[in-house]
């Protein structure tokens, strides 16, 4: 477990050298579970560029899109391996709605698919998802779960979008 002091010691760094760490937790995440590995992808800034992390590193890696109707569509659809779980399906056994909901889909999806997930989750302003980052810290290998990007402030999300002239990825969509 990490403590409160180390987070925000973590969040001071410059952006470059918390680009270098979120990199390593990556190679590490990925490695562990030998690839098998796919990011969470909105549409949004964390999103956008947590997968231009992972796949500068790992080129192939999948995304998995949850169609909630809320998020962020032309960027979604622009996406490269990118598999999109329609929320109208008749066979889906949940209403995708909030974020609680959209969580135990993504447990049900690292059962059915044996795949672990990648978030783009950051401990920035919100108690509820630092407390979860405390606790989890970025590499959570027992549960599976990976938040790389999970001590940058919005502001560094900002100014790596910018650094890199980041507005969307690219295309090749599989709907389920």
């Amino acid at each position: 477990m990490l403590e409160s002091w180390q987070l925000k010691q973590r969040q001071s760094l410059p952006l470059s050298i918390k680009i270098a760490l979120s990199n390593i937790r990556i190679r590490r995440f990925y490695n562990y579970f030998d690839g098998e590995v796919t990011v969470c992808f909105s549409g949004g800034k964390k999103s956008i560029v947590l997968l231009d992390l992972v796949r500068n590193i790992f080129p192939d890696v999948e995304a998995i899109f949850i169609d909630t109707k809320s998020e962020i569509k032309e960027h979604v659809m622009k996406c490269s391996n990118l598999t999109i779980i329609n929320s109208n399906d008749k066979k889906n056994e949940f209403n995708i709605n909030n974020h609680d909901t959209i969580n135990k889909y993504l447990e049900k999806f690292m059962v059915t698919s044996n795949k672990k997930l990648i978030l783009g989750n950051i401990a920035w302003k919100n108690k509820k998802i630092e407390q979860a980052y405390l606790n989890l810290t970025c590499n959570s290998y027992n549960k599976g779960i990976s938040q790389p990007i999970g001590f940058w402030k919005d502001e560094d999300i900002l100014n790596y979008l910018n650094k890199y002239n980041l507005n969307f990825c690219f295309q090749k969509k599989k709907i389920i």
